[in-house]
């Protein structure tokens, strides 16, 4: 009576493999030498390439990252610790995170759907 029939756990697996999260992340280094976070951020992207299953991009106030869910995770702490590397005594972060499981989210089709909403309005 609770046990699934395989095709349903297999279907199931293999949903939640594709599924993406999308994430944004805002680093603010506090006691740090300058007020400039450029630095800190070019470090904490540079952290960002032991994770290829993830797609990123920086904006002007974060940066977006999709993909599995525990590498967006562990990518996060990855990069803060490059601005604690870099002798920040405190690091304060806003994370944002859009996790779906009714269907795939993607960073392009987030941003398509708005524009498309915005050009059938006008």
């Amino acid at each position: 009576p609770g046990i699934r029939p395989k095709i349903f756990i297999d279907m199931f697996v293999l949903r939640k493999e594709i599924l993406m999260t999308i994430a944004e992340l805002t680093l603010i280094p506090i006691g740090g030498e300058s007020s400039s976070c450029s630095q800190y951020v070019a470090g904490a992207l540079d952290a960002l390439v032991d994770f290829p299953s993830l797609e990123y991009r920086l904006n002007p106030m974060g940066t977006v990252l999709e993909g599995p869910m525990d590498d967006i995770l562990a990518a996060i702490k990855a990069m803060r610790e490059t601005v604690f590397d870099k002798g920040v005594p405190r690091v304060y972060m806003v994370i944002k995170i859009d996790e779906r499981r009714d269907k795939d989210n993607h960073m392009d089709e987030k941003l398509a759907s708005v524009a498309d909403k915005r050009q059938n309005d006008h």
